[in-house]
């Protein structure tokens, strides 16, 4: 039995758009995160913003300068989390004293 308060996991595929020596470069790539939201993707999920950096800029020397993800062309439920969705998002802002 699974509780429904926990977070759900999704296979993603995204479309992201990377700035690279001035010349804007659109590419598909996959995530797997709790986060369905491009935003709340690149807000939250450090990890896979940085796999997708690597993968969007590879060996250049240029600048690293920030990518975007477009949008979210697939989705699909893989499972369950063992933490509920606002424990991944960190600490509330308005708990810090």
């Amino acid at each position: 039995m699974t509780c429904p308060s926990k977070a759900t996991i999704y296979h993603l595929e995204l479309t992201v758009l990377v700035e690279r020596n001035k010349h804007r470069r659109t590419f598909k790539t996959w995530a797997v995160s709790c986060f369905t939201d491009p935003f709340d993707l690149m807000r939250y999920d450090n990890r896979t913003v940085s796999r997708i950096m690597r993968e969007g800029y590879r060996n250049s020397r240029a600048k690293r300068k920030p990518l975007q993800i477009t949008k979210v062309t697939v989705l699909k439920e893989l499972g369950k989390s063992c933490e509920t969705l606002d424990d991944k998002k960190g600490p509330d802002s308005s708990s810090y004293k």
